[in-house]
């Protein structure tokens, strides 16, 4: 979605009031814990794509997914109540898998990092 002034600002607003309805109204233990990562809205600002990121195991980040999906007309109405915005958003939650992949990459580097000092040396003894 096109990204501009407008929608960049609507979307914080939206991305703030969502993280303290869902932890306020939407609490569950059974989830683990959602954070709301981001949101992308259409430039018309009627449909937001919402990115979430679940602490927990892979079944939990699905029930969360699933909770989330089923519940978003209930999110929305408790999103609409607490923003004084002109039309309220329909929401399309989506898994943000940023910090797993920044993870994986993390330990990628790890493997590789100690094995670049040892190849420097080694190409510095070559050039004497």
């Amino acid at each position: 979605m096109k990204k501009t002034r407008r929608t960049g600002q609507v979307g914080d607003v939206i991305r703030a009031a969502l993280s303290s309805v869902l932890q306020r109204d939407f609490a569950n233990p059974d989830i683990g814990l959602v954070t709301v990562t981001g949101v992308d809205l259409s430039t018309d600002l009627r449909f937001a794509k919402v990115f979430v990121s679940v602490l927990g195991t892979p079944e939990q980040q699905d029930e969360a997914m699933e909770f989330l999906n089923r519940a978003k007309n209930k999110i929305r109405h408790a999103l609409a109540q607490q923003t004084k915005l002109r039309y309220t958003p329909e929401l399309d939650f989506r898994a943000d898998h940023t910090a797993e992949h920044a993870i994986e990459i993390e330990e990628i580097l790890k493997k590789v990092q100690p094995a670049a000092p040892e190849a420097a040396a080694e190409d510095q003894d070559n050039d004497n």
